[in-house]
């Protein structure tokens, strides 16, 4: 989507504020691993939409912001990043998209025996926690999503959540948002899926504030938030809960 088309779309939906984002490094459809991570430091695709976005007219109903949703250091596990430079990047979100150790992208593993299971949680809340606490990231970007494909936890039910209690706390510390992702119900399964409001509600819980996510790959899908409203409903968010992206600049 051109920043044009994303504009065009956040105003049919009467947004006040869209932020743009790309990952960072790019994913492609069927690489592998080593080949995402030759990758860090690569910002050329971000400059890129950067230029379009000046080039489009700004002062209008939507305020268009930069963003960059970058994956924190999978092999390494120290909460780096994968960019260092985030010069002219308005909104930094931290996204998680290879398992501890980087040998898969999550949404290419299935759950995984308990035993491994429960050393892998570990070392992932570790890692999470360790990125968070640098205070570089505003939001982190589509909560859950990996831990429930790997099979982390058993579900998002309060008594799971008190297994992630340490990054929520981080979260809370650093003043991170916590996305209600659209996109996410597409994701997550299960029990996962049927309580996921419930991590959502821990989260209120802790003081943590909330941004909305369409994760839009077309103009029709800018500023859907069907299943976000639901769980927010589900969780007892108020309006009070939310925060809008232009306020985390």
């Amino acid at each position: 989507m051109t920043p044009v088309a994303i504009s065009g779309a956040a105003a049919r939906r009467k947004l006040k504020s869209a932020v743009i984002l790309e990952h960072v490094p790019q994913i492609f459809q069927g690489e592998e691993p080593p080949v995402w991570f030759s990758r860090k430091n690569d910002r050329s695709h971000l400059d890129l939409l950067y230029s379009e976005l000046d080039d489009t007219a700004q002062g209008g109903a939507v305020l268009l912001i930069k963003g960059a949703e970058i994956d924190i250091e999978p092999v390494a596990l120290d909460g780096t990043a994968m960019l260092d430079d985030t010069g002219g990047v308005e909104y930094v979100a931290m996204a998680t998209h290879l398992i501890p150790g980087g040998r898969s992208f999550w949404f290419n593993v299935g759950p995984m025996p308990e035993p491994v299971a429960l050393r892998m949680l570990e070392t992932y809340v570790d890692w999470v926690s360790a990125a968070l606490v640098t205070g570089r990231f505003r939001t982190w970007v589509h909560p859950g999503a990996l831990i429930a494909k790997a099979g982390l936890v058993p579900d998002f039910s309060r008594r799971s959540v008190v297994l992630l209690e340490k990054i929520l706390s981080v979260m809370s510390e650093r003043d991170v948002a916590f996305e209600l992702n659209e996109l996410l119900a597409r994701k997550i399964t299960g029990a996962y899926l049927e309580t996921y409001a419930e991590l959502v509600g821990v989260a209120r819980s802790w003081g943590i504030r909330f941004v909305v996510g369409s994760d839009a790959h077309s103009p029709d899908a800018v500023g859907v938030f069907k299943w976000v409203a639901a769980v927010a409903r589900r969780a007892h968010l108020t309006r009070e809960d939310f925060v809008g992206p232009d306020e985390l600049l």
